[in-house]
């Protein structure tokens, strides 16, 4: 698995606490938790 990374604890933590509130599935809650840690707009569509 070359392309995998671990992520940060505090942006698992923001991601399940957003999965939990939003019931966003993981690989959308750890973008969503990843946007917001690093204080950045999220664009996305509907």
């Amino acid at each position: 698995m070359n392309g995998c990374k671990s992520i940060a604890n505090s942006i698992k933590k923001m991601a399940i606490a957003l999965r939990k509130q939003y019931r966003l599935k993981p690989p959308d809650a750890i973008i969503a938790a990843t946007a917001k840690s690093l204080n950045t707009l999220l664009l996305t569509t509907i």
